[in-house]
């Protein structure tokens, strides 16, 4: 019935729907009626799909090795499907005393002999994956690297629904580093160019399309993903970083000491919180802080506090502690810290402001992929644009857009 009203239906209809919903919450009732299917990519299946890709293209000769053995390792396995079938059929059909049929004896001897070659077969095979497997593992780091940038970028869209890059955008990107990086004899030394490039590229492709005040948060965003993934940075440090102290706070109140804290509802409580939660790194901070009052005072008024030296722990703590510390005291400052801290990861050029390179956006273009300027109030591109095709030796033809400029566009 559809919509109360009997329809003929044919058994070989067949009805498939799909939906663009990141993570869909359907009821029991319609898993009891369907068949639902999850293709949605997950960040260790696209770890797994990109190292096929680099391994393809960093060593194609092991890829080839690894389809001839699993193409051997299948003949072997139907070879000896194949044997123990005819010999249970012989079995099955076998009249009389089974000594005396030599035709089942003769089954039996080349399923015997046939058995321990393909065993045998099989052990070498397995050897050989697993030295496949331990040469493709190599560049493990650079598949895990692309598929933490892939996720991060994915999850830019939750910032500005506008923000939306697609997978094959993303191989592009993926594919363009490994064979533009800088080459190298040793391998490690070429999987960290292809590392370095990756990361850059990718920024610089996604940091075009971003708002300008959205730029350091998806810089930052990245330098903490990678430290996170390589376990340099702790979950709960960056949680902190994002929800702040009072979120993670205890509850248990100290008295502000000092009248010099400016807001003392959150600063005092978050000086607090932070010995709370990460011991190891602010161990007595209430009490160092009582201790050098005046040192304290002189670094919280600063103007520049991200630049100064933290009195008394400076040295026991890495950048992105002190970006924390900032951020419970100084929250005016903490965008300003974090360029610090995403200069120390990733280095300088990413938290620097970046200019845009038409002559790369071009490179990146094709006959399906247009270059489309997004432009506020009083900018221009022509000028630009002219200058790159004049370098390039290409012709410009502007067309305004507008009424009876169909053909002209086509």
């Amino acid at each position: 019935k559809i919509n109360d009203q009997d329809m003929a239906y044919d058994e070989n209809f067949s009805f498939f729907m799909t939906t663009k919903l990141p993570n869909p919450s359907f009821p029991p009732e319609l898993f009891a009626k369907c068949l639902i299917i999850d293709f949605t990519v997950t960040q260790l299946g696209l770890e797994q799909q990109l190292l096929s890709q680099v391994i393809s293209k960093e060593k194609s000769e092991l890829n080839e090795e690894s389809a001839k053995l699993s193409e051997e390792i299948n003949n072997n396995e139907k070879r000896r499907k194949d044997l123990e079938d005819r010999l249970l059929k012989q079995l099955a059909e076998s009249q009389g005393n089974l000594i005396d049929d030599y035709s089942l004896i003769e089954t039996l001897r080349e399923t015997k002999d046939a058995s321990a070659d393909i065993a045998e077969k099989l052990t070498v095979a397995v050897e050989t994956q697993k030295r496949i497997s331990t040469a493709c593992e190599e560049y493990r780091t650079v598949a895990t690297r692309g598929s933490v940038l892939y996720f991060l970028i994915v999850e830019m869209s939750n910032v500005n629904p506008m923000y939306q890059t697609s997978l094959p955008q993303f191989l592009d990107i993926f594919n363009g580093s490994i064979e533009n990086s800088e080459r190298a004899q040793v391998a490690a030394k070429r999987i960290t160019n292809i590392i370095d490039a990756l990361t850059f590229n990718v920024f610089a492709y996604i940091v075009r399309g971003l708002f300008a005040s959205h730029k350091i948060l998806f810089v930052l965003l990245m330098a903490c993903k990678i430290q996170l993934r390589s376990g340099a940075l702790e979950p709960l440090a960056f949680e902190t970083l994002l929800k702040g102290t009072a979120a993670l706070s205890s509850g248990v109140e100290k008295p502000k000491p000092f009248p010099w804290l400016q807001d003392a509802m959150k600063s005092w409580p978050g000086i607090v919180t932070l010995m709370e939660l990460f011991p190891r790194q602010f161990k007595s901070l209430p009490e160092l802080i009582a201790r050098n009052e005046s040192a304290w005072k002189e670094w919280y008024l600063a103007d520049a506090i991200e630049s100064v030296p933290i009195p008394d722990i400076n040295d026991k703590l890495d950048t992105a502690f002190k970006m924390l510390l900032i951020r419970c005291v100084r929250e005016d400052r903490t965008m300003l810290a974090a360029t610090n801290y995403v200069a120390e990861v990733l280095g300088k050029e990413f938290a620097e402001p970046q200019q845009l390179d038409v002559y790369s956006c071009i490179e990146e273009t094709r006959g399906t992929v247009p270059i489309i300027f997004l432009l506020s109030q009083g900018s221009d591109p022509t000028t630009t644009i002219e200058a790159a095709a004049k370098k390039l030796k290409k012709k410009v033809m502007p067309i305004s857009m507008g009424q009876g400029q169909e053909p002209a566009a086509r």
